[in-house]
């Protein structure tokens, strides 16, 4: 026979560093002053690498990258809670949708980044100024007057007052009037429901002012009746024998 040579192969492999994976659910979804305000979820990685074993790092209530509220990391679960206060959410009206971000970080210096959808909701307006006056029966004042203004959070919201002519209130002692947001009402002297009040009477008359965006303020003026004089008729003489 023939003779054979044999030889050992020895093939070094070197090792390298796997990226380390991320997976769970990574995006969520809140709507502005609704009543759940949180969303969650929970994150896991691993390493393929034997000897890695990345962990998430917990994080404290940290605002998100756009403002609408605030992320928490605790043991591989996240949770976002929205600020319904912030102003970055107040402005927000129905029908926008934007988002909030944050990058969770792991112990191999690896990140996940979470976003949360945040859906627009339409605060309501607010009335604010003088709402209420008083006027007395008779007096030599005849008016009561003051300013009424309306705004709105959302930020592409810009209700304005409804200017309104002379107009009876709802119990007809007089009248009111809105004139680039102020009001006035004027007593009316002569109204049968006027001249009918007495010394001591207190009543209120009232009219709702509109806006734009179809909300309203009712304005109160009360009323102080007064003593009306007495009209005489003719003297009567006569004799009797």
């Amino acid at each position: 026979g023939t003779a054979s040579d044999t030889m050992d192969v020895v093939i070094t492999v070197t090792g390298a560093d796997d990226t380390s994976v991320w997976a769970g659910t990574s995006t969520g979804s809140v709507t502005e002053d609704a009543t759940a305000t949180t969303a969650t979820g929970a994150l896991t990685i691993t390493d393929a690498d034997g000897d890695d074993t990345p962990t998430i790092t917990d994080v404290s209530s940290t605002a998100g990258a756009n403002g609408y509220g605030n992320f928490v990391m605790a043991s591989g679960t996240w949770t976002y809670t929205i600020d319904n206060s912030a102003a970055a959410t107040t402005a927000l009206d129905a029908g926008d949708s934007v988002t909030d971000t944050y990058a969770f970080a792991a112990s191999d210096l690896t990140t996940q980044t979470v976003t949360v959808t945040i859906s627009g909701a339409d605060d309501t307006s607010v009335w604010a100024g003088t709402s209420t006056g008083s006027v007395t029966e008779d007096a030599t004042a005849t008016t009561a007057t003051g300013a009424l203004t309306i705004t709105d959070a959302d930020g592409d919201d810009t209700p304005t007052i409804t200017d309104v002519s002379s107009t009876a209130g709802a119990n007809g002692y007089g009248n009111f009037v809105m004139a680039s947001g102020t009001w006035t009402y004027t007593i009316d002297n002569s109204a049968a429901a006027t001249t009918a009040l007495d010394a001591g009477d207190s009543v209120t008359d009232t009219y709702a002012f509109a806006a734009s965006d179809l909300t309203t303020q009712t304005v109160t003026v009360t009323i102080t009746g007064a003593d009306d004089d007495v009209t005489a008729g003719a003297d009567q003489t006569g004799a009797v024998t």
